[in-house]
């Protein structure tokens, strides 16, 4: 008896401890979850529900729907103009160029490890014809996966105010992507070389991770950490979706709306750690899985969204100014530029119709003075002719003749 009441003081003390370890954390990131992978029980839920916006961890969904869709890995597909065209400038991926030909699972590389959005756009393209008939596949497996709070736009993840999710549907995304093999390799990879390819015939691409967690010249190295995904933005912050095993403890954890990018890292690591020491705890937050065989979580009353959606004023103050001094920012610098443009471009003009003046009073003028030296040489040449002819007149007039004789004449005469 002793025995068991000891048993169940001691649980008793654990399961307390853990939710109280689990409040203390003081993550900076604004939405929170961190699940098993052997039976998905939710360790850890902060605003697990509350609608965020995704950035590039988008394209974890994007890279699940390939691999569900996809024939054959090792079929080849180009970049087209148009998956170019709708990438905005600020998102472009500098290192691929139109026409490259690669075979699907090369693309996965390249839009997984270093992110590459145009990627994004291109298995898009590759899988459903269209970036938007594949935005109409996102959203409809994502009704199938029970994905409550999660609406698709683009498959890269650029910011739209309609295309957002949350970090317990990102969690399902999450666990259903690790199901496959070739994600689960590629998203374990701390770099990429990219191929040579028919326009680029050079194998001198080499791009790295973007999770410093899994580089070991990083502070933020974390040994146990496996994967997954990262994702900025102005208004998204940042966010990072993670993947750890230790001693075959496997833990998802998922992290939006951080202010600045090392917190992601530094929060993904304290929900990781107390998540190993905590593995076997229950702290009453059910499980999160896919909705096929399962029934959705009752997540506690902090965790149920209060708003559609998070707007930038929801979100720790210190984003919202940082994204607005950023905006402002590149706005005035955008508004110097184009002043400077413009001023460069009136004086430009100005210059040009100096110039244009100029040569049209030169053209003129020379015209003038042809016309001047055409008529002068016209009128020496009149007076070059009427000489001559004065002169052949004059020869003419004073010529002599020979004289008749008297002889001839008083004959002349005679015959008369």
């Amino acid at each position: 008896m002793r025995k068991i009441i000891f048993i169940l003081m001691t649980t008793i003390f654990f399961l307390v401890s853990a939710n109280a370890y689990a409040d203390e954390l003081d993550l900076n990131g604004y939405a929170a979850i961190m699940v098993r992978e052997d039976n998905s029980k939710i360790l850890y839920a902060k605003h697990a529900r509350t609608d965020m916006y995704p950035a590039s961890t988008t394209k974890l969904f994007t890279a699940l729907l390939v691999m569900e869709n996809c024939k054959n890995l090792q079929d080849k597909t180009k970049v087209s103009w148009n998956a170019i065209a709708n990438v905005p400038e600020e998102h472009e991926t500098p290192y691929i160029y139109c026409g490259e030909e690669f075979t699907i699972e090369e693309f996965l590389n390249i839009m997984l490890v270093p992110s590459g959005n145009l990627i994004a756009n291109v298995m898009a393209e590759y899988i459903s014809g269209s970036i938007p008939k594949f935005v109409e596949l996102m959203n409809k497996r994502a009704k199938t996966l029970g994905l409550v709070h999660s609406h698709w736009v683009n498959p890269m993840g650029w910011f739209h105010e309609d295309h957002y999710t949350c970090a317990y549907d990102m969690a399902i995304i999450a666990q259903e992507a690790l199901k496959h093999d070739l994600i689960r390799k590629i998203v374990a990879k701390k770099g990429y070389s990219i191929p040579a390819s028919n326009v680029h015939p050079y194998n001198d691409r080499y791009v790295n991770t973007t999770n410093y967690m899994m580089r070991e010249s990083s502070p933020l190295y974390y040994a146990p950490v496996q994967g997954i995904k990262t994702g900025t933005g102005t208004v998204a912050g940042c966010n990072f979706i993670g993947y750890a095993n230790k001693d075959g403890k496997g833990l998802f954890t998922v992290l939006l709306g951080s202010t600045w990018k090392d917190a992601r890292f530094i929060d993904t690591k304290l929900m990781m750690q107390y998540g190993f020491n905590n593995f076997y705890a229950d702290p009453g937050l059910g499980y999160c899985k896919a909705k096929i065989g399962t029934k959705a979580a009752a997540l506690s009353t902090q965790d149920q969204p209060s708003k559609p959606r998070v707007k930038p004023e929801d979100l720790p103050t210190y984003t919202v100014s940082q994204a607005r001094a950023a905006a402002e920012a590149k706005a005035k610098l955008e508004a110097e530029q184009k002043a400077k443009e413009d001023a460069e471009k009136t004086k430009s003009e100005v210059t040009q119709t100096q110039e244009n003046a100029q040569n049209l009073e030169a053209e003129q003028n020379n015209q003038a003075d042809r016309k001047k030296s055409a008529e002068q040489t016209n009128q020496t040449n009149i007076e070059e002719h009427k000489k001559q002819a004065d002169q052949v007149s004059q020869k003419i007039s004073y010529k002599t003749y020979p004289k008749k004789s008297k002889k001839n004449s008083k004959k002349f005469k005679g015959n008369l």
